[in-house]
């Protein structure tokens, strides 16, 4: 009875061990027991429970791996198609009038840019996701970094006669964070926000700083997002043009822009999010905290407003 009491927990020990190696980790040891052999049995129990976790986490990476390949793929697919059918045209000489061949050459110009734009947001993504990225902090005025982004955007929203409005207070103080990429962050919401408004419409910034939290609404009004795509506008190549938009020429997004700016957002230590308007448009709001003490007790931080 004494040597049954001591091998028959082995046994079963090791039964649950074997069955482990051959990736069963369902099973259990049952070891009700408080000695060393109840301790063993519940350490293979948990590494049983690790061991599955691990597995499911592994295969829903694989199942993302599959994804962003599948998704790679349909991306690049179609420019690419079109960019060799408008180059045989051009060869053989479909394209016969001057017309057909300018049409043709704009086309192959506009499907490479639209290349060079994904690749370089695929870049900036696995760039920010692998956690590499240094952030560079100095003293910013948001006032003068809303005139820095809106006097990029000029081309874009004068083109479809929209107007962007800046409701933001002119003594609003400076505070510390990265200039680059809090410009990056409003440069992707105000673009989105211009591209899938119509045209002859307003876009709105409003900010406040409020307890040491820099808080931005960014208003479109366009159509808005559907209910039921505002949980999946963080994914990567999601896209919803087909609600959204309004004017001929847009080109279409890539889909990475909203999983930069979430990326981006917590690189800052911030959060943002988007919301469906009542009666219309989108509003995305970006939450980021700072610090305007900062500035005035930081003797190293350059003070200096940007020109």
């Amino acid at each position: 009875w004494y040597s049954m009491a001591f091998t028959k927990p082995l046994v079963q020990m090791n039964r649950i061990a074997h069955l482990m190696a051959t990736g069963q980790y369902q099973v259990r040891t049952e070891l009700n027991r408080y000695d060393e052999f109840g301790q063993l049995g519940h350490a293979l129990d948990n590494l049983a429970v690790s061991l599955a976790a691990a597995e499911k986490e592994s295969a829903q990476l694989e199942q993302m791996r599959k994804d962003f390949v599948a998704n790679v793929s349909h991306e690049f697919r179609t420019p690419l198609t079109i960019i060799q059918g408008s180059i045989e045209a051009l060869m053989d000489g479909t394209a016969a009038t001057q017309e057909d061949q300018t049409h043709r050459k704009q086309a192959i110009l506009a499907e490479t840019n639209g290349l060079n734009r994904l690749v370089g947001d695929l870049l900036e993504l696995s760039r920010l996701e692998s956690g590499k990225i240094k952030t560079t902090y100095e003293t910013v005025w948001l006032n003068e970094l809303l005139d820095d982004v809106t006097r990029s955007l000029y081309t874009l929203a004068n083109r479809a006669s929209i107007q962007i409005i800046k409701d933001v207070a002119h003594d609003l103080p400076p505070f510390v964070t990265d200039y680059g990429r809090f410009r990056q962050l409003f440069l992707i919401f105000l673009d989105n926000a211009i591209r899938h408004t119509p045209a002859h419409t307003t876009v709105t910034i409003q900010a406040v700083i409020t307890d040491h939290n820099l808080i931005v609404h960014i208003d479109d009004e366009g159509a808005g997002i559907p209910e039921a795509d505002l949980s999946h506008v963080w994914e990567r190549f999601y896209t919803v043009e087909k609600s959204r938009e309004f004017r001929e020429g847009v080109q279409k997004g890539t889909g990475l822009g909203l999983p930069i700016a979430r990326q981006l957002a917590q690189l800052l230590n911030g959060h943002v999010q988007l919301e469906r308007l009542p009666e219309k448009g989108t509003r995305a709001v970006i939450h980021i905290p700072v610090n305007a003490n900062l500035v005035l007790g930081n003797p190293e931080l350059d003070q200096t407003p940007r020109i």
